[in-house]
């Protein structure tokens, strides 16, 4: 034929997945990619390649060349696909502790809140907001965890995968025992909950919230669960909206600012740009007049 023709290759067929979405084999398991930034790529599948006609061997010597190469079909595979979250902060607590709360009261995400357990049925991620350092907090609000969730009891377990990825636990304590439980006990539980799941939620820094600080026993409770859990504690109320403002701060010290920063006492609070520049001046030295004169002579000229 003297179409000129040749192979058509595979078209590229581009899914698009959220950041923190990690790409499994599907029979072993075994982890083959990992996602965890704007715009990146990777190519699980090469595509098919078309043949090459024969107008490709032509040449001086063969004008009419009879050799074709066969196209080859494109690459085969079964993969899965599982989305951890990225965020900087992950709740942790009993259902009805006050995570989806304490979420509502620092972000702008609006989770579902009730008065009864397991209100909170998927992840949400909120954004605190800092507009005298210029940056934002991430916060990841999962399913309330019970005792037995590492054995696929209740609905945390499903999403614990969630929080691998944070660099702050934060363990939302009902510090008033509302739910006939006490405080110290919830969070042995939740503990032994996380390293019976995975030993990477162990060795992550963590910080206990004790909520509901404005009921008549919290304080009394509050008193012996310092002396039984050895922790970084901040007492809030999302309620009464109390000591908001300290885990604020709290959260900010912890998450961004650096070690070197902590042991220093320095913050990074940028300087304000109308702040104007103060222009140092810089002093002469007054050098002292010489004593020495200079005598010129004029030479005699030579007639």
């Amino acid at each position: 034929m003297g179409r000129q023709c040749a192979g058509p290759n595979g078209e590229d067929l581009i899914l698009r997945v959220p950041p923190g979405t990690q790409v499994l084999d599907h029979e072993t398991g075994r982890l083959l990619a990992e996602l965890t930034e704007h715009n990146e790529r990777v190519i699980l599948l090469a595509g098919g390649k078309g043949g090459l006609g024969n107008m490709n061997f032509k040449s001086s010597v063969n004008q009419a060349p009879r050799r074709t190469t066969p196209g080859y079909p494109g690459e085969s595979g079964t993969f899965r696909f599982v989305l951890k979250t990225i965020a900087d902060i992950g709740l942790v607590g009993f259902p009805n502790a006050g995570k989806s709360t304490l979420t509502n009261v620092l972000t702008a995400a609006r989770p579902k809140m009730a008065p009864y357990p397991f209100t909170t049925l998927h992840v949400n991620v909120g954004v605190i907001e800092y507009p005298q350092y210029h940056g934002r907090i991430f916060m990841a609000d999962i399913p309330g965890l019970i005792e037995g969730a590492h054995e696929n009891r209740g609905l945390g377990h499903q999403f614990l995968r969630h929080i691998e990825r944070c660099s702050l636990l934060v363990f939302i304590i009902d510090m008033a025992g509302s739910e006939n439980r006490q405080p110290w006990e919830d969070y042995r539980i939740l503990d032994r909950e996380l390293k019976l799941y995975s030993s990477v939620l162990v060795n992550k820094p963590r910080l206990i919230v004790a909520n509901k600080m404005d009921l008549p026993a919290a304080e009394k409770n509050l008193q012996t669960f310092q002396k039984k859990v050895k922790e970084t504690i901040v007492p809030i109320s999302c309620h009464a909206r109390s000591g908001l403002d300290d885990l604020r701060a709290v959260l900010w010290k912890a998450v961004k600012v650096s070690p070197l920063q902590r042991s220093l006492g320095t913050s990074t609070r940028p300087k304000s740009s109308a702040k104007k520049k103060t222009s140092q001046k810089v002093q002469r030295k007054k050098t002292k007049p010489s004593m020495k004169k200079t005598v010129l002579r004029r030479k005699k000229s030579k007639r």
